[in-house]
């Protein structure tokens, strides 16, 4: 399993998090230390304490790891 942080400081940025996530065909979560949610569920995420980054976990092999790392950049916390 493979990690790293966000923060989704807007709508804007959690509708463009969860479309980005959307388009992999791997498993992605987000979550906080007691909770653990869907990367690619939009009613789900704004469920979660997004005032603090959250760690984006997934099942994926190096290559998908690094490719979604970069796209997600702008969401690096």
């Amino acid at each position: 399993m493979k990690q790293f942080h966000v923060w989704m400081r807007s709508f804007a940025d959690i509708q463009a998090f969860v479309a980005l996530s959307s388009k992999q065909s791997f498993d992605i979560t987000v979550g906080t230390d007691d909770q653990d949610i869907s990367a690619k569920s939009l009613m789900a995420i704004l469920g979660l304490n997004l005032r603090r980054p959250v760690t984006v976990r997934m099942n994926c092999d190096d290559a998908e790891f690094v490719r979604f790392r970069h796209d997600a950049a702008r969401f690096l916390a």
